[in-house]
């Protein structure tokens, strides 16, 4: 299975969004979005549940509505913001669709997402292999060997679902001219980082925000490179502090005006609880091999 999804997993991914589209489009009407100017992109599985990013506790942050109006010039509130939640792996699929069924104010991915064009790309990429001529590149330098690589990586077999996604994108904003603003959990959220290139690309003049989602040392920051012809950054991306903020332009050569120091939503989430006891926050992915592994040292330390 693991090999097969390896050399197949950007047809499987396609046909699983598309039959999960197929699916919303029998069981939910698409929210009306007349009243909505901003977009807030999250995942299912980590925050549908527990509503722990883009929460009452940020709305109600003073900062946060402040960068908003500086960076946008946009006010939001809860009344005229949407939640789109995404979900990529294939777990929970059952509670995933129950929550397409019975929740009208949310959008989904589904609803983004074009069906008849899906099946339409999907049949042309069968009839046509889509990019497969890029394995006959020649390595003849250092990006041609750089830009195979990548895409054996990455893109294999997915470019359709990708092409999919951005022209889904495309029509669903023709069609809500009232947006201006999305706001994305992560820079690297994928369906905000396809909005991201499809903006600079139609020239759209929609806002892009985006949380940091990510580790960032002196010693790594996982993300493409910037140089003077590629810059797939938001308009604004959130970092937790100042240290952050100076590291990211000095030694990331992030651009400065597009950078600023904000509350993470999490945390505020976390710090609006009310604890009977003295409580101890960890900061981690949530892998529970770390909190067994970490609770076993605390405990057993004098």
């Amino acid at each position: 299975w693991s090999i097969f999804l390896k050399n197949y997993n950007g047809q499987v991914i396609y046909l699983y969004f598309l039959i999960r589209t197929i699916i919303k489009n029998f069981i939910r009407k698409t929210p009306s979005l007349n009243n909505k100017i901003c977009l807030m992109m999250t995942d299912y599985d980590r925050y549908y549940f527990s509503k722990g990013f883009f929460s009452e506790e940020l709305f109600n942050n003073k900062k946060f509505n402040e960068i908003i109006q500086s960076s946008s010039n946009i006010e939001i509130n809860k009344e005229n913001c949407t939640v789109i939640y995404t979900k990529y792996n294939y777990g929970g699929l059952f509670d995933y669709i129950n929550s397409l069924k019975e929740d009208n104010k949310s959008l989904f991915i589904e609803d983004i997402l074009h069906p008849k064009l899906g099946k339409k790309l999907l049949i042309t990429s069968i009839r046509n292999n889509l990019l497969s001529n890029l394995n006959n590149i020649s390595h003849y330098d250092d990006n041609s060997e750089f830009l195979l690589e990548m895409y054996k990586d990455f893109l294999r077999n997915k470019v359709p679902y990708v092409i999919w996604i951005y022209l889904s994108l495309k029509e669903f904003f023709n069609k809500n001219k009232n947006i201006h603003l999305a706001i994305g959990d992560s820079e690297k959220n994928f369906l905000f980082y396809i909005l991201n290139l499809f903006k600079k690309i139609e020239n759209n003049n929609l806002k892009t925000l985006a949380f940091s989602h990510e580790v960032i040392t002196e010693q790594d920051y996982f993300y493409i490179p910037l140089s003077n012809k590629y810059d797939d950054t938001p308009d604004c991306k959130f970092v937790w502090n100042e240290g952050v903020k100076n590291l990211m332009i000095t030694k990331y050569n992030y651009p400065p005006n597009k950078i600023v120091e904000c509350p993470d939503p999490r945390f505020l989430k976390w710090k609006s609880k009310k604890f009977k006891k003295n409580t101890i926050l960890i900061v981690s992915q949530g892998y529970v091999e770390f909190y067994n592994e970490l609770l076993s040292i605390l405990t057993n330390s004098s």
